[in-house]
């Protein structure tokens, strides 16, 4: 059985994370797995089953010319524009049909194919030909175009004033009725990531009476795993991060994401002592920067960290994992902690509930309760037995439920 996985993007992002674990863990398992993407560099990793469907010139600019036409039309809708690339028609895409790849593989594993890789269109049309479970990260599918619909619950009917334009824009609402028809013609498998999100999925428009599978993303549990006290003290000296402070971490892509929320980050920090000291990761922002400073908060900034062992030290040094996001489909984030046995303090963002059991694995606090994150944190703090309990529930959650092994059993059993 050959699987052929698609993501836009190489490694950029969680959905293509997810796509590229699930790759080298299928591998792992001896199943003939390929990975087909549009933006990356396989240079990296050069394989014949990892690969690019934009190599040459001519591929690269129909790639090109369908993003920038896709985002002209946007823009000339009057779409906020800092919300230009949360937001996707899915009608234009590569013509992927009759590439050797797409004939060789027994198996389609679309994961997320926007931005001008794949139209929804394409995939309706692979599901016919060929064998396709596609996995579903985020809310496009459900939605008249947003990646991120925040509170709004207007999928769930017509898709009317949607936020993300400016002045009101017909583009959503005809979306979500496009969707919904060429739904009808789709043949494939669908798949969550996590129960919120697949309850979430089933009110949907186009979505009203499918059969939605439940898998979680897999996660290497030898990488994220509990590190010697060594490894964490040479972690804690190349960043000049004290010993006798409760390590508060927290992080993302894109500090200043509004879905993100980190201003609930230095609320919560700047109500917590000196006892108290935040490890920041992800790109520096000199806003944010300035914004700790003002708030006295004491703090470090590591940075981007892009290997796997290093971000597990994080997780090691750290004494808790602060979650401030608004939605999350899962977080991998939340997962890395706790695979690495440190606690998480969550806001309650949807498909964080799989992972953090509130009272076992975390605490899931209500949205921007503020007061409460800090008690959370507190109690971790002063509580040994109770610190000792989270963290051993919280890595064997992960061990049972999303470990390498575990995940690829449940594809291959769908795949099969």
């Amino acid at each position: 059985m050959k699987i052929l996985i698609l993501s836009t993007f190489e490694n950029k992002g969680g959905a293509a994370v997810a796509a590229q674990r699930l790759y080298k863990a299928l591998k792992k398992n001896n199943v003939d797995v390929r990975y087909g993407y549009v933006l990356g560099n396989s240079v990296r990793i050069p394989c014949e089953t990892y690969f690019s469907f934009a190599l040459n010139i001519s591929q690269k600019i129909l790639f090109w010319i369908g993003f920038i036409l896709e985002r002209l039309g946007l823009v000339l809708a009057g779409i906020d524009r800092k919300l230009l690339y949360k937001f996707s028609n899915g009608n234009r895409g590569l013509s992927i049909l009759n590439h050797p790849a797409i004939k060789d593989a027994d198996v389609i594993h679309i994961h997320w194919t926007h931005l001008g890789m794949l139209s929804l269109k394409t995939i309706v049309e692979l599901s016919r030909i060929k064998k396709v479970v596609w996995t579903y990260h985020d809310w496009w599918v459900m939605t008249g175009g947003c990646h991120l619909p925040q509170s709004c619950e207007e999928y769930q009917n017509q898709c009317n004033n949607c936020f993300y334009f400016k002045n009101g824009s017909s583009i959503p609402s005809k979306n979500l009725l496009e969707k919904k028809r060429l739904f009808e013609h789709y043949q494939g498998e669908l798949v969550a990531v996590s129960s919120w999100m697949k309850n979430q999925i089933l009110k949907s428009k186009p979505h009203k009476g499918k059969l939605i599978n439940l898998i979680g993303n897999p996660i290497d549990t030898q990488v994220f795993n509990i590190l010697s006290l060594d490894v964490q003290k040479a972690f804690k000296k190349k960043f000049a991060i004290p010993d006798d402070k409760f390590i508060v971490t927290a992080g993302a892509a894109d500090l200043r994401d509004i879905n993100k929320g980190f201003e609930s980050v230095l609320e919560v920090m700047s109500a917590l002592d000196d006892r108290f000291y935040l490890m920041l990761f992800g790109n520096e922002d000199p806003v944010i920067t300035k914004r700790i400073e003002s708030l006295n908060i004491q703090a470090v900034h590591v940075g981007v960290i892009t290997d796997q062992s290093e971000m597990a030290t994080l997780y090691n040094v750290a004494d808790c994992y602060l979650q401030t996001s608004r939605q999350e489909s899962l977080s991998y984030t939340t997962m890395e902690s706790l695979s690495c046995g440190t606690p998480v303090v969550a806001f309650d963002a949807g498909g964080l509930r799989d992972l953090v059991l509130n009272e076992q694995t975390g605490f899931i606090v209500s949205q921007v309760d503020v007061k409460t994150v800090v008690k959370r944190i507190l109690e971790l703090k002063e509580d040994k037995e109770c610190y000792q309990s989270v963290s051993i529930a919280a890595r064997e959650h992960i061990l049972e439920n999303y470990s390498e092994h575990v995940i690829t059993q449940k594809y291959i059993k769908l795949y099969n």
